[in-house]
């Protein structure tokens, strides 16, 4: 979908909540990427860069916003992703940019975590809701044993704590005063990447 100038000015009175979110400045790749999984985890969703939610015009740079973006994309992955848009558009002398993700049927994820959206936050994603995304992958099988099912609830409780937890260590290495509390956190946050992409493998085997 293209948007027309018109159909901006209309997204930019509206408050933020699930399908909508603004920032005024560029996110980093990582921070992107949760972004898009969880528009796409949940309702699909549109992402304005470069305005502030009541319609205040900060405007950003156009090209460094597209690579990050394309930088993002590669920080997805999970059963499925979705084809997600990229637009720049002019406003009130102003460049915005609108990455447009639809909802997508298979589970997304964003470096390997599991994330949703509750309103116009980004949350870790249920166990439940985990294993509902990922029932498409299942409908052609027939058949599937009680202990299969019941392993998969715990991997998909597994992969919710395990990505709670990276979200608790990420606010530390922000808040962290000294480079040996960061690299602490940095090296007790990869090792639980780790397991989490290992849980994440036998949940989609």
């Amino acid at each position: 979908m293209t948007f027309t100038q018109q159909d901006v000015r209309g997204l930019l009175v509206q408050p933020e909540g699930e399908s909508l979110e603004f920032k005024s400045s560029i996110p980093d790749a990582s921070a992107l990427a949760r972004i898009m999984a969880a528009f796409s985890n949940t309702s699909g969703g549109i992402l304005i860069i470069g305005a502030q939610e009541g319609g205040h015009l900060v405007g950003v740079d156009e090209r460094r916003a597209e690579n990050v973006w394309d930088n993002a994309l590669n920080h997805l992955g999970g059963d499925g992703v979705p084809s997600i848009g990229f637009q720049g558009i002019e406003i009130d002398g102003k460049e915005l940019v609108l990455i447009t993700v639809p909802k997508h049927d298979k589970l997304t994820l964003a470096e390997g975590a599991a994330f949703e959206r509750a309103g116009d936050r980004i949350t870790p994603m249920s166990p439940e809701r985990i294993l509902r995304a990922r029932q498409p992958s299942r409908r052609q099988e027939s058949q599937e044993t009680p202990s299969l099912a019941g392993n998969e609830v715990v991997l998909a409780e597994a992969v919710y704590l395990l990505t709670s937890r990276i979200e608790t260590l990420e606010g530390r290495i922000v808040h962290a005063n000294s480079f040996r509390g960061q690299l602490a956190n940095y090296v007790v946050g990869g090792f639980i990447g780790a397991v989490l992409g290992l849980l994440l493998s036998l949940l989609f085997a």
